[in-house]
């Protein structure tokens, strides 16, 4: 480079910044999903709650809603399992709800 000499600057032309109507903001809110407890699975979270002081249930359907399989998983049936504090959550995934099958304590 020779002192004073131009400098070109090439960028490439990106649409979602370059745009005339291009916008800036937050992501949309994630989609939530129907969370389903079987009735094993609520009764269960009714004697942890009685015997804990925990609602355990919320806090499941809270987790649940938002969707915690793999994005690769797709929509496939499957079952899945989670660890919460001293338990096991059983639940899987059936045609855009989930449900949850049971909830087992450890120990």
């Amino acid at each position: 480079m020779v002192d004073k000499t131009p400098i070109v600057d090439i960028k490439p032309y990106l649409p979602y910044s370059d745009k005339v109507e291009a916008s800036d903001g937050y992501a949309p809110p994630p989609p939530r999903f129907k969370v389903v407890f079987s009735q094993r699975a609520n009764l269960f979270c009714s004697r942890y709650k009685k015997e804990k002081d925990r609602n355990i249930e919320e806090l499941i359907r809270q987790l649940l809603e938002l969707d915690p399989r793999p994005a690769y998983h797709g929509s496939e049936k499957r079952g899945y399992g989670l660890k919460l504090w001293d338990l096991e959550v059983k639940f899987s995934w059936n045609d855009g709800f989930f449900l949850v099958e049971d909830v087992i304590a450890e120990g």
